[in-house]
């Protein structure tokens, strides 16, 4: 090859490779983002604003519910069509059945396009705070990328394409259930396995008793445990909580010594899950969903 021909060879490659890192770029570049502020609410819970068939709402963000709730004070205020159906068309964490589903409804969150979805229709008393007009749950934030930073008290959704890896600060979980819209992951707590959901919309995290006995054999005992009294979630009370000293949990690389996780010994009508992780340990961390690579990536908060 003589070297004018090699130039031209190099010359044509470096073009192609240029072209090819512009066409990646483009690709994995946002098709829509919008970042919101996020407000605090009681129990360290968070909300953002929307919009929904054009009415503006305080909606709690709640990776925990499996479809979006609105108030039946603001559904009736806003006149939608809804259906009630005697067999539910889901169940809340405590037992209450979801029976009335609002149709017809369209979501806004800032300038990103409206997104056609869903909400139950429920008693303002059934959501996880009082002062808001409904929750954000999977059934919409599955349709994005989600980034929740709570040092910046920020909320990023985002339509787009992923490509190549997460910054290396964040540790990569797989979803476990990811299309059944809760967010389950697997941990370690106390050295045994379990899949815990991940909830935003729950303040507190807990294990139920029967997972608890698995890990503290003989002292599961609830004379062994300090109670701490009846426990109520989304309006119904779920049973009796118990404090006890979990020494570590760990999810991916990352370790929570001493994580603050209660016992509950919830009714059989309660639809708990074994292991839930609430905004008392959450909220040390970025969350970012990838729903679609069913991938959640996180990094503690410096």
């Amino acid at each position: 090859m003589t070297s004018k021909a090699g130039r031209r060879l190099v010359g044509a490659l470096t073009l192609l490779l240029a072209m090819t890192s512009l066409v990646r770029a483009n690709l994995c570049a946002p098709l829509e983002r919008v970042t919101l502020p996020i407000m605090a609410l009681p129990g360290e819970l968070i909300s953002v604003p929307a919009t929904v068939n054009g009415h503006t709402m305080t909606m709690v963000v709640d990776t925990g519910a499996s479809i979006g709730l609105l108030s039946d004070a603001k559904a009736k205020e806003m006149s939608l069509d809804s259906e009630w159906r005697r067999r539910p068309f889901a169940w809340m964490y405590g037992g209450k059945p979801v029976q009335n589903m609002a149709r017809n409804t369209t979501v806004r969150f800032g300038a990103m396009p409206g997104l056609s979805s869903e909400f139950g229709v429920v008693p303002r008393s059934f959501l996880p705070a009082s002062s808001a007009d409904g929750v954000v749950g999977a059934n919409v934030l599955s349709a994005y990328d989600v980034l929740i930073d709570f040092e910046q008290h920020s909320l990023t959704l985002s339509v787009t394409n992923r490509c190549g890896a997460a910054p290396t600060i964040y540790q990569k979980l797989r979803m476990l259930d990811a299309n059944g819209h809760h967010v389950l992951i697997p941990v370690e707590l106390d050295g045994e396995k379990l899949e815990a959901v991940i909830d935003t919309g729950a303040e507190r995290s807990l294990i139920s008793l029967r997972a608890a006995c698995i890990l503290i054999a003989d002292r599961c005992r609830k004379h062994d445990l300090q109670s701490d009294g009846a426990y109520t979630i989304n309006g119904s009370s779920i049973g009796t909580i118990y404090g006890y000293s979990f020494h570590m949990l760990r999810m991916a690389d990352v370790k929570i010594p001493n994580p603050e996780i209660q016992v509950i010994e919830e009714s059989e009508q309660a639809h708990i899950p074994d292991l839930i992780l609430g905004m008392n340990i959450l909220s040390r961390f970025r969350l970012d969903f990838d729903y679609k690579a069913r991938t959640l990536f996180l990094a503690p908060i410096q």
